[in-house]
């Protein structure tokens, strides 16, 4: 009966162990197939602005009125209170999202707003850097997104190596 005990202690014990580093590691299937994740990492969904109130929202910060099939802008925190924003503008237009990319790099490096404009390796991906707005901020293009992230809190580093992935 002692043993039993033990095997079911040690049973438990692993299970709480992968399921607590589920919430730590990197998954290398996460990707953005056209659903919006729930969580990342130890980071929930709070809010989900889609649709057309979201690419009113990416015309405002692109300064123009851009040609997107879809955008997104997305809330993410923590049970302890660390956040993240992710803006997402999504088009068929293969040109757009370099343009997004390059338009944003020349603002970022000319504005009194921004420091410390790098650019860093994450998850396999080459993505600019800038702290500014009391946030760290990332941005990326793919062939079909124009990504920004920011972060605010220490736990920052799980989050955007995911959502490099995801998004």
């Amino acid at each position: 009966m002692k043993k039993i005990f033990i095997a079911f202690g040690v049973i438990a014990f692993i299970a709480m162990v992968v399921g607590i580093s589920s919430l730590f590691l990197a998954d290398e299937s996460l990707t953005h197939d056209g659903h919006i994740p729930d969580t990342i990492g130890a980071y929930y969904l709070t809010n989900k602005i889609e649709g057309e109130e979201a690419k009113q929202i990416m015309n405002q910060l692109h300064g123009d009125e851009v040609d997107l099939d879809e955008a997104y802008v997305l809330e993410y925190q923590t049970q302890r209170g660390s956040y993240a924003i992710v803006w997402i503008s999504e088009t068929n237009l293969v040109e757009l999202p370099p343009k997004l990319f390059e338009d944003m790099l020349e603002f970022v490096e000319n504005s009194e707003l921004y420091i410390n404009h790098h650019e860093k390796e994450i998850s396999n991906r080459n993505v600019q850097y800038a702290f500014g707005t009391e946030r760290d901020n990332y941005y990326f293009a793919t062939e079909n997104r124009f990504v920004w992230v920011a972060t605010f809190e220490d736990k920052r580093d799980i989050f955007i190596k995911n959502a490099v992935k995801i998004f």
